[in-house]
């Protein structure tokens, strides 16, 4: 599935890219957003409604573009003939990097406190690791479900925009 999405996404978007252009920096570009969303999400805290609820639509919108990069990067790769070691490592470790992040940010500026917080925090960490310890054995990265989990949060932070102009 995620790679139907990730293709559908993609699709109108990818003949446009430069061949030349590396998918690192694809990547790169993905991960300066989530530093975006992760400050957009901070500054939305003890914020009006209005302000607040324009921080989580930009957090959402944000990172549904961030989805679309992470999509892109590797379909630009793979069309160009770019695909490297290190440029899937570069990839698996920038992620590693920017999803707990992403959760800390929704759980920030969805005032997520306590155990949930935790929770949220620690099984985000455990899908990457799980997945440099199976690269470990293995050799071989497999795909995960990073198209719809970003698109899902991307979602939540619309939602909560929404709700909080609906409920103040």
């Amino acid at each position: 599935v995620s790679e139907d999405i990730a293709f559908a996404l993609c699709r109108p978007v990818v003949r446009f890219i430069p061949n030349d252009l590396k998918p690192e920096t694809i990547s790169v570009a993905a991960h300066l957003i989530n530093w975006l969303i992760f400050f957009a999400a901070l500054s939305s805290i003890r914020q009006d409604t209005i302000v607040r609820s324009t921080f989580l639509a930009l957090c959402g919108v944000a990172t549904f573009i961030s989805a679309v990069l992470e999509a892109l990067d590797g379909i630009h790769a793979r069309r160009t003939g770019q695909l490297t070691k290190l440029s899937v490592f570069m990839e698996r470790w920038l992620d590693a990097i920017h999803t707990p992040m992403t959760a800390a940010a929704l759980a920030i500026a969805l005032e997520v406190e306590g155990l949930p917080l935790a929770l949220l925090q620690d099984l985000t960490a455990d899908v990457y690791l799980a997945q440099m310890l199976i690269y470990h054995h293995t050799g071989a990265f497999h795909r995960s479900a990073g198209a719809e989990a970003q698109l899902g949060t991307a979602g939540l932070y619309l939602a909560g925009a929404v709700a909080l102009g609906m409920f103040p």
